[in-house]
């Protein structure tokens, strides 16, 4: 008599030969061989589980009108656009300048390609480990000349204890210092500047945990069709990028 008993992560197995009567040979082989193929069936169904919950990694990214502290974020980030304007970082202008379409390329003839942003997104980080909830945003880049060309980047906003939001282009800065070199030996990429301020394109935060940040890097290199691709893990407490050469490859 085989008997089977399944449980959430193995099979017991049980093959007991009643006394009073001869199992003929062919049955107990051929028993056997259904037992072996539910074991081979159960391990492999529960080695795609654990691949599957190993392989999918949820965003934590939401958009900025979404998020419950919205108010704040919104007009901290309005604050880093007049940031953006006076220090002419991204040749970045307002939405009103940029819907004019005329004023744009004047712009554009005299060597700016001016931007703006229409899409912002938040994820809650911890910079300095003191419990209370971080941010940082990140926006598109659309020309403002109906040209092709397109960008991305980010700022990190520091709460403090009575919920007031703080703009840390110093963080940010300390970030993007990092990545370049980051890029440059895994990519061997100078990154692009814009005098005092580093171009970061093709960074995604997924999500934080425990003091680090992980995220993706998608880098065009020559032009959109070849790219670089990885995920890396950033520290805040050592400030240190966490990844190797392994994890990236050409698409």
């Amino acid at each position: 008599l085989v008997v089977i008993k399944e449980h959430k992560h193995f099979l017991t197995i049980k093959l007991k030969i009643m006394k009073t009567k001869k199992i003929p040979t062919m049955i107990v082989f051929l028993s056997l061989i259904l037992i072996n193929s539910s074991i081979s069936i159960s391990q492999t169904q529960n080695k795609n589980v654990d691949l599957q919950e190993k392989e999918i990694i949820e965003t934590r990214l939401i958009p900025i009108s979404e998020h419950q502290n919205s108010e704040k974020l919104i007009k901290a980030f309005s604050d880093w656009e007049q940031v953006l304007i006076e220090n002419s970082i991204h040749d970045y202008v307002s939405k009103t300048d940029c819907e004019n379409f005329d004023k744009m390329m004047v712009l554009y003839e005299n060597g700016k390609y001016p931007m703006h942003s229409d899409m912002q997104n938040v994820i809650e980080v911890d910079f300095n480990q003191d419990q209370v909830t971080d941010y940082i945003i990140t926006y598109n880049l659309l020309n403002c000349v109906r040209g092709s060309g397109w960008s991305d980047d980010f700022i990190f906003i520091q709460s403090t204890e009575n919920g007031e939001l703080i703009i840390r282009k110093d963080l940010t800065m300390d970030f993007k210092k990092k990545y370049a070199e980051f890029l440059k030996n895994n990519f061997e990429i100078e990154n692009n500047k814009e005098d005092n301020y580093i171009e970061t394109k093709g960074v995604e935060f997924i999500s934080f945990e425990n003091n680090e940040i992980f995220g993706k890097i998608n880098i065009a290199v020559f032009s959109y069709k070849y790219e670089k691709k990885g995920n890396f893990i950033y520290n805040f407490k050592t400030n240190e990028f966490l990844a190797n050469d392994n994890e990236f490859w050409l698409e």
